[in-house]
């Protein structure tokens, strides 16, 4: 059974300097400085959105996670931090009901991290569709997946971005697309 999971040894850890990298090129190369960027599940520890915080100083970032205990567990440290911290679910409706509410035109930036391959492809779908809904338009939307999931158990999702940035087999995946009214309203039919 060891020799069956070998390959896995080699994925790298941990995933978000990579896949911020990965992300953040698609950003610059479209000359984008956001002001509000959300960052769409976390591993607790706020890496991922201390790297959006240290890429633009300016920003206001805003952390969604349906976990409880993610949330409490950044909010420890947040007086210094300053970041906007919701628990929630970005497909559900009173959440961006919320998000509406917050920024009426929507975040300039959307990303989630990693967890795409841990649901069915319908729930992929509304998560896709979702991150566009709470994004502006001319706004930039980003999602990360092991780049063994793709194809297989994550959806082929690449209709909706412009970019499709693959960092080897046993790293990370990033799919990037700016929100134009089409892919805004392709995100919404799909559902």
């Amino acid at each position: 059974m060891t020799e069956l999971l070998r390959p896995f040894e080699r994925i790298s850890l941990p995933v978000e300097p990579d896949v911020w990298e990965m992300f953040d090129g698609f950003l610059r190369d479209h000359h984008m400085v956001p002001k509000n960027i959300l960052s769409v599940g976390d591993d607790g520890d706020g890496t991922l959105p201390a790297l959006m915080k240290a890429s633009y100083p300016d920003s206001r970032i805003h952390v969604i996670d349906r976990n409880k205990t993610i949330i409490a567990r950044l909010d420890e440290d947040n007086t210094k931090r300053k970041w906007s911290l919701f628990h929630g679910d970005i497909t559900d409706s009173g959440t961006q009901a919320v998000f509406s509410h917050l920024l009426p035109d929507g975040f300039d930036v959307v990303f989630f991290k990693h967890d795409m391959h841990m649901n069915g492809w319908t729930e992929q779908e509304e998560i896709v569709a979702s991150l566009f809904r709470v994004c502006r338009i001319d706004g930039a939307v980003g999602w990360s997946i092991p780049t063994l999931t793709r194809g297989i158990v994550v959806k082929n999702q690449s209709d909706f971005v412009d970019r499709v940035t693959i960092k080897g087999l046993f790293g990370s995946t990033v799919f990037a697309g700016k929100n134009t009214s089409r892919r805004f309203h392709l995100a919404e039919t799909t559902v």
